[in-house]
């Protein structure tokens, strides 16, 4: 038995090695952000704004697809020179679907590379509770086998995700295969992509899409419901909390902006106290959000809807909201 034992970790050291040197060996960090890029759009560009361009930022926007589609860089950026006389860099970070555990990882990035003035993170009616497909991407192993909670659903799938990615990392490298993805957008300072014709929303799409979302109230469920949506919500919050961490050590100013999807009647987070004690949240006026004539879909404003918001923004900003 003893000499079995032996020879079956003889035999299994060269793959412990292997998993080891797979772990920690982290491909480049561009690369991590062109496995974003074949999906969202946004994932070059945002390791070019980070790592290549000297440029500050002094504003960043963290968030989802809404964040993307939402907030106009550029036109905040000369709203807040205007307004304040201050040559105020803005980037919007958004990356496309949801997942807080993302969003914290770009925080880390961007306080690595970046000194901000201001954070700006997206939060919804109701805090998502799904993992983002990215993070294994941009994650180390500790984030990925040690994550800040394991109340996801997606952690399995991480593990296998991460593993593969470095696997394939390192084939690549050996057969000297490089991918590359398009990219379209063109401005290296700013995110936003216009449109020539802003698009609105199908009107019938829209009205069933609300009477689905009626539901969705400021409220927070009782009750099993809400007993099991606290469980749930213990993995988002850890990472909210990590990125109010982060923001407090470095003495910079955290907004949670609440953007909610068309149809709820929602006019606030079901969070709101959790994030009121970790940071500024913004609460939109009603109009921008109750109006179907500002989306091109129930999830997105179009570029009229993104112009009202990035102007009223812009104005808590320029106000010194904290």
């Amino acid at each position: 038995m003893r000499n079995f034992l032996l020879r079956l970790v003889m035999f299994s050291l060269p793959f412990w090695a292997m998993a080891g040197y797979l772990a920690y060996s982290d491909p480049p960090r561009s690369e991590a952000y062109e496995q974003i890029q074949k999906d969202c759009r946004s994932g070059s560009w945002i390791y070019k704004r980070l790592y290549e361009r000297p440029e500050p930022i002094d504003v960043a926007l963290i968030g989802t697809s809404r964040t993307m589609c939402g907030l106009e860089d550029d036109v905040m950026e000369q709203f807040l020179v205007d307004s304040l006389n201050r040559d105020w860099r803005v980037a919007n970070l958004g990356v496309c679907r949801n997942g807080v555990n993302l969003h914290a990882l770009l925080m880390r990035d961007l306080l690595l590379q970046k000194r901000p003035q201001k954070v700006v993170v997206e939060v919804h009616s109701v805090m998502p509770t799904n993992g983002h497909m990215h993070f294994p991407y941009l994650a180390q192993v500790g984030d990925v086998f040690w994550p800040q909670s394991f109340l996801n659903t997606s952690v399995p799938a991480d593990w296998v995700t991460f593993a593969w990615y470095r696997l394939c990392h390192h084939r690549e490298k050996l057969l000297g295969i490089h991918y590359r993805y398009d990219e379209t957008l063109t401005d290296g300072l700013h995110s936003f992509m216009r449109v020539p014709d802003d698009v609105v929303a199908d009107s019938a799409e829209m009205d069933k899409v609300r009477a689905r979302r009626q539901k969705i109230t400021s409220q927070p469920p009782k009750g099993i419901a809400g007993l099991w949506k606290e469980i749930l919500d213990v993995f988002p919050m850890a990472y909210y909390e990590e990125m109010a961490l982060r923001c407090k050590d470095a003495g910079i100013d955290l907004y949670f902006l609440y953007l909610p999807g068309y149809g709820t009647q929602a006019n606030r987070p079901q969070e709101l106290h959790f994030y009121e004690n970790l940071g500024s949240v913004l609460l939109p006026p009603d109009s921008i959000f109750v109006n179907p004539e500002n989306f091109f879909d129930p999830d997105h404003l179009n570029q009229k809807g993104a112009r009202m918001l990035s102007k009223w923004l812009s104005q808590q900003i320029a106000d010194g909201k904290k």
